[in-house]
């Protein structure tokens, strides 16, 4: 496998070539329109060209289907669409009734329509698919263009051929006519194995088994670009682009039993640990390992994680939300105890942040890579189900949207105390105290001796929380600082006096000059004998002070 790859250099010479006959010709210059991709329309503050476009064009008529003369239909050819205006592949050979299915790997809207022939799938958003039919009466050796019809893409260089050919001669599919040929005498190939590309620098999977000859291909699914280089072999991937796809084959003659490392070439990515290994195996020890038993594996561990990320029903242990820059929330529809800690982790490029408007709590907004939590509120009623969005402009608005229903610890959504009008012993067991910027919400609460303090950080700054009768030391506060977005619990002691009122206050001096203090009440574990209820504030008042603060 070379380092360059010899048809992407080849296809970007020849666009800039036929620019430039182009340009000769006298041809009339393209519009500022034309080569300005769509951006979202009506949403103020909205980043352009990266939501998706929910208007779908109808197609142009296909051709016919059937080959009419009783002769099998060719193999379907599948056309990926790429953000950096390319179709891969570029230069096909197709023959009479071929279908050509065209699949969006990109994130900006793309099609794939042919002038000469009068066909063309829809206008396709983010992972979908389109079918065209080359038509049945296709000249046999003619040469016909397709392209992108959006603005400014076949402008940008997305273009391709189709040449005619008989219904045996055509290729079955791209990657047989890229693959490396292992010279006849060598081991056998294993199966094929895939490692995929992240933007939080990783490999997946990052540490492989491999036989001499094996091909490896590698799929960049992250937005930044990527590649796969084996210093020590001398292969590596072109560099790869949001998408897109490459190959590349172990040496031939590969040291059985030797380890070597691969990384990521593009500046900064190996230093941020986009590394990995390939450990050299006997062709009987690789396959079963990197096929059968690492696929049940994987779904093994995918079992797992999902059930790490999403409790059982009931569960008070954490959740994670991951946000995309698809402009969703995975998983969208969630079950949450009052308590419980949801963590929201960007796997993508674009920033983003999780709010929920109805308790007036949120994560801090979110880089690449960055993780946040929120802390559902301890007096949640039971049963309801409230909305999360993500609220930088223009991502609610395509759909970045979610509910949190609320249950009890034993998962039922019905007949809890609350719904009865009677106490929730739970509500002075369990508190949840959120920091914005000089305050606490709420301020005054309410706990029994062993309940547990949720401190939610909100403040854009290290904080903690200090009582003068609960503090350690000056170095050793109630609740210790933690970064913005995070959250720390402090358990009242066992022995502290029913009735007692105790100051709470921010452990910054800064903080607490600028009225940043609070007052704990201390009551029965049965809620009897308690003051007035929690004085709190509207929390949709108060959302605006958690949102004021980023």
């Amino acid at each position: 496998m070379k380092f360059l790859n010899r048809r992407r250099f080849v296809a970007t010479g020849s666009v800039v070539a036929v620019g430039a006959v182009l340009a000769a010709c006298g041809n009339e210059p393209i519009s500022e329109e034309e080569l300005n991709p769509t951006q979202i329309p009506d949403v103020p503050g909205a980043p352009p060209t990266l939501a998706p476009i929910t208007g779908t064009p109808g197609a142009a008529p296909e051709g016919e289907t059937g080959s009419g003369d009783g002769s099998p239909t060719p193999d379907v050819l599948v056309i990926e669409t790429h953000d950096n205006f390319s179709f891969s592949p570029n230069a096909v050979d197709v023959s009479p009734g071929q279908v050509i299915k065209v699949h969006n790997t990109g994130f900006l809207p793309h099609d794939l329509v042919v002038d000469d022939w009068g066909v063309s799938t829809p206008q396709l958003n983010t992972d979908e698919e389109g079918e065209i039919t080359v038509p049945v009466d296709a000249e046999i050796g003619s040469t016909a263009e397709f392209h992108c019809s959006v603005p400014g893409h076949a402008q940008s260089g997305m273009k391709g051929t189709f040449t005619v050919v008989e219904a045996g001669a055509a290729a079955p599919t791209e990657t047989e006519g890229n693959a490396e040929e292992v010279p006849s005498g060598e081991v056998a190939t294993a199966e094929a194995i895939t490692i995929e590309t992240h933007d939080n620098f990783s490999f997946e999977p990052n540490e492989v088994e491999v036989v001499p000859g094996q091909v490896i291909t590698v799929h960049n699914t992250g937005f930044l670009p990527h590649d796969l280089v084996v210093e020590d072999w001398g292969v590596g991937t072109a560099q790869l682009n949001t998408g897109e796809v490459e190959e590349l084959t172990i040496p031939a003659d590969a040291e059985v039993g030797s380890t070597v490392e691969f990384h990521c070439s593009v500046p900064g990515h190996a230093q941020s640990g986009m590394k990995g290994t390939f450990t050299v195996v006997e062709a009987s020890a690789a396959a079963p390992a990197e096929t059968e038993e690492a696929t049940a594996e994987a779904a093994d561990e995918g079992t797992a994680e999902a059930a790490g990320d999403a409790p059982v029903v009931g569960s008070s242990e954490p959740i994670t939300i991951e946000a995309l820059d698809s402009f969703a929330f995975d998983p969208k529809e969630v079950d949450v105890v009052p308590g419980q800690t949801i963590k929201l982790v960007n796997t993508g490029f674009l920033p983003h942040d999780l709010v929920v408007e109805d308790w007036g709590v949120a994560t801090e907004e979110l880089g690449i890579g960055g993780e946040g939590e929120l802390v559902i509120p301890a007096d949640a009623e039971i049963g309801s189900t409230v909305e999360f969005h993500c609220s930088v402009p223009g991502h609610a608005q395509s759909g970045m949207v979610g509910t949190f229903t609320v249950v009890a610890g034993d998962g039922s959504s019905e007949g809890s105390p609350e719904a009865a009008g009677t106490p929730v012993p739970a509500s002075v067991n369990a508190v949840t105290v959120v920091g914005t910027k000089w305050q606490f919400e709420p301020a005054e609460f309410e706990i029994a001796p062993g309940g547990v303090i949720t401190f939610q950080n909100n403040t854009g700054m290290l904080m903690g929380l200090s009582a003068e009768e609960w503090d350690k030391s000056a170095l050793q506060p109630m609740i210790k600082s933690i970064g913005d977005g995070q959250s720390a619990e402090f358990t009242v002691p066992e022995d502290a006096e029913v009735g007692a009122e105790i100051e709470f206050k921010s452990n910054l001096s800064e903080a607490a000059k600028q009225g940043m203090v609070g007052k704990i009440t201390i009551v029965a574990a049965d809620g009897a004998a308690t003051p007035a209820a929690n004085r709190m504030r509207s929390r949709r008042s108060f959302l605006a002070s958690v949102l004021g603060t980023k």
